[in-house]
């Protein structure tokens, strides 16, 4: 927040809107929900989750129009499962001071937010300002609502009296305005030069030169004359007063004129229009003759101009200047709400928008929050100001949640995570998720999913490629967010890491999510696999009726594993025939004419095992010989050809019947976990 001197740090909302409260010490105490803002905080999640009543609640504190700020009965939470509507509910934010640190005072800090409290000695200091409206006589025809918007002298989390409150008066709520820019914009509406539009504060922030309405009325003189040398005008004229003299005697009133001039200031502005030039006709275009998508950016570039505007005033207040352009009282902070900037607009233009509002919110001045369903929009953010909305199934209320990163400190897990969450934004509105491995995974996977009638498009499924890496973060990422997951992991069994390495790695992920290192570690016995065993399970022998136990166990969990191999190691296995239909005439691998006897043959296989279980990897001991076999198949298609091509082409050649039956159990029993859980 470099060079900001204000702005809303957070915000807490009690039973407003979908917005409910969360008990604490069982059931006494309710406390808000809180939402932490930053210079531009990105608003997603699914329709109907509390995007629109956040903005709203901003709306009751800092909208200029008093309309707008007025709490209304349907703004007191309904819950889910209670047939009784909450008679009480309120809006808090937080403000913050960056500049001010410690007992140090800024010049660019407000002088009446002196209403400050702390913490603690030496933590920067903050504002409370809340809003407090009470329900009562909710049955009757017109129930009486009480509001008030008051200064909190008490720090967060403590109790405190009414000495503790302070009314806030309009100039000091004024010094914040909110800009609240819907889904539906009308550009046209904040064209026109009335009170609170942004056009309107544009042009009366201009600094007027004293004098220029007799100016304007001595220059229409001239066009007045032009118009009353035409013929038809005077009798126009003369007509009308003479019917007026008909129907009305009173003396003040007595003549009528009509004037084809503006001959003030006023009167001209409130017909000011903004064109667009040259235009397909050669003739000036309004902007209500634009597409919707053209309007809409339109609309968005008002704002930006306003906001620039403003910045020069501020810039000119501060220097003195003798005559400044601009006669405009900038507030503290401008706080900027645009609802789903996706609407009308092409997808290229999305990136535009966003640089845009991002350079208004690096503005000492302003203050930006941006609601969007828009994956093309959320890849081009930062996920740590994003704030994911859902609605609690238990009560119906809205929940917030921000994006969890690996610190800072774990450099390569950071950018991984952070890049693969960009990567995928989808996953942010999937009713389901599948971390899984890599490009072989998102062309197998939705065709497995036609198997139970879950095609990803229509399910809401995203598929979320990971290689494995850095799994525990999305873990706990999607536990956060409460949307349900499943992992499909290669078990890589005699490959260097693979087997009980890649068990370890998945019981180490799991514990950092916070799951019981006893419960993953007790046996069948009842007792704790010690510390030393567990650390050595990376050296344990492959046993496989041993390893087969972990892997049941890790499904309870959600893991599933494409096991003993890989992925494209099952696929082969289960339809083998399908895939020889791919090789090309005269293709396929060398040195199997011979049979399985001949040299060429071993040298063949020896070589297209090592090839497959890779340079540190084993020598085949825990495979069949069929497997063994398969690896020369494996081989050819999978590490001398591309994997997804290979794929495509031989999933073309595999019906629905054949699939199903020849799946191994551990898929079937993955897609019933997909199934559950989508349920």
């Amino acid at each position: 927040m470099e060079g900001v001197t204000i702005y809303i740090s957070k915000l807490l909302i009690k039973n407003f809107r979908s917005f409910g409260s969360i008990k604490e010490n069982q059931g006494r105490k309710e406390s808000p929900i809180e939402i932490n803002l930053n210079n531009l905080t990105l608003f997603i999640g699914a329709n109907s989750t509390g995007k629109t009543a956040t903005n709203n609640a901003l709306l009751k504190l800092f909208s200029p129009y008093r309309k707008e700020r007025l709490v209304e009965e349907h703004d007191f939470h309904q819950p889910l499962n209670e047939e009784e509507q909450k008679d009480y509910l309120s809006i808090e934010a937080i403000l913050s001071f960056p500049e001010l640190t410690n007992q140090e005072t800024s010049d660019a800090i407000p002088p009446h937010f002196n209403q400050m409290s702390i913490n603690e000695v030496g933590d920067n200091p903050y504002v409370r300002v809340r809003l407090e409206a009470t329900l009562s006589d909710k049955h009757s025809i017109e129930p009486i609502i009480e509001q008030q918007l008051q200064y909190i002298l008490s720090p967060l989390n403590t109790e405190y009296d009414d000495e503790k409150r302070k009314p806030v008066s309009q100039s000091e709520r004024s010094q914040i305005q909110m800009f609240y820019i819907p889904a539906s914009r009308k550009p046209s509406t904040q064209l026109k030069n009335s009170s609170g539009t942004i056009f309107g504060r544009i042009l009366n922030g201009i600094n007027w030169p004293e004098g220029l309405d007799d100016d304007i009325e001595k220059e229409m003189e001239t066009v007045d004359e032009l118009f009353d040398d035409v013929k038809g005008v005077k009798s126009l004229r003369s007509i009308i007063n003479k019917q007026w003299s008909k129907y009305h005697n009173d003396s003040r009133y007595s003549s009528t004129s009509v004037s084809f001039n503006h001959s003030n200031l006023d009167s001209i502005l409130k017909k000011v229009e903004v064109n667009f030039d040259p235009s397909e006709t050669k003739n000036s275009t309004k902007v209500d003759q634009l597409g919707d998508g053209l309007q809409s950016l339109f609309y968005l570039s008002l704002v930006n101009s306003l906001l620039e505007i403003e910045k020069l005033a501020i810039n000119e207040k501060q220097k003195d200047s003798e005559e400044p352009i601009f006669k405009i009282d900038p507030p503290c902070l401008t706080l900027v709400a645009l609802e789903e900037p996706e609407n009308h607009v092409s997808p290229h233009l999305l990136g535009r928008i966003l640089s845009g509002f991002l350079e208004l919110s690096n503005q000492s001045n302003a203050q930006v929050t941006v609601s969007t369903h828009s994956p093309s929009m959320i890849k081009r953010i930062d996920p740590k100001v994003i704030r994911h909305f859902r609605l609690d199934e238990a009560n119906g209320a809205s929940v917030v949640r921000q994006i969890e990163l690996p610190s800072k400190s774990k450099e390569s897990e950071y950018k991984y995570v952070k890049g693969a969450v960009k990567a995928y934004p989808e996953l942010y509105f999937s009713n389901l998720v599948i971390l899984c491995e890599g490009d072989s995974e998102e062309i197998i996977i939705p065709r497995l999913l036609e198997l139970i009638n879950a095609r990803s498009d229509f399910s809401g499924i995203s598929i979320v490629p990971l290689g494995g890496k850095h799994v525990n973060h999305f873990w706990k990422l999607l536990y956060e967010l409460k949307i349900p997951y499943v992992t499909l992991i290669d078990l890589d069994r005699e490959r260097d890491g693979g087997g009980w390495g890649r068990i370890k790695y998945l019981l180490d992920q799991l514990i950092e999510t916070g799951i019981s290192k006893d419960d993953l570690l007790e046996l069948e016995n009842g007792e704790i696999l010690s510390n030393k065993a567990y650390e050595d399970m990376r050296n344990w022998p492959l046993d496989t009726k041993n390893l087969e136990s972990w892997i049941d166990f890790l499904e309870g969990y959600g893991v599933y594993f494409s096991a003993p191999l890989d992925v494209d190691f099952v696929m082969l296995e289960g339809f083998i025939d399908e895939y020889k239909i791919t090789i090309p005439r005269n293709g396929g691998p060398r040195g199997l004419d011979g049979g399985k006897q001949s040299t060429k043959y071993k040298e063949k296989l020896n070589k297209s095992i090592r090839n497959t279980l890779k340079q540190n990897g084993g020598d085949g001991d825990t495979f069949t010989v069929e497997q063994l076999d398969l690896m020369i198949w494996y081989d050819y298609f999978f590490l001398g050809r591309g994997k997804p091509s290979t794929h495509i082409e031989a999933l073309e050649n595999v019906n629905e019947e054949k699939l199903n039956d020849n799946l191994p159990e551990s898929f079937s029993r993955f897609l019933n976990d997909i199934e559950k859980r989508l349920r």
